[in-house]
């Protein structure tokens, strides 16, 4: 049973990812947002990825171990690379 009182705390969507393998729900704001937030299944907050200035579009990879992300505020890309702590390496150069 999702949560009916879970609320984006960006206040917008852009694109939403579903990890299937970990249960997880990746939210992206669009322009006017700053991260990424990460819930579950039931609509509980797991986190929050911060300083992704606007955070788009989205793709998980295959295998289910990196998202990557088009940030529209800041012109760029990021891949981050996600495991049992989530996110936890960010790499914007992806050059």
């Amino acid at each position: 049973n999702a949560d009916s009182d879970a609320q984006l705390r960006q206040g917008s969507l852009a694109d939403l990812v579903v990890d299937s393998s970990h249960s997880h729900v990746f939210v992206s704001g669009g322009p006017g947002g700053s991260g990424i937030e990460v819930y579950t299944f039931a609509g509980a907050l797991v986190k929050m990825i911060e300083h992704e200035p606007g955070a788009s579009t989205m793709v998980l990879s295959p295998d289910g171990t990196r998202l990557f992300v088009a940030l529209f505020n800041g012109d760029a890309s990021a891949q981050l690379a996600l495991g049992d702590q989530l996110a936890f390496g960010i790499d914007t150069d992806l050059s």
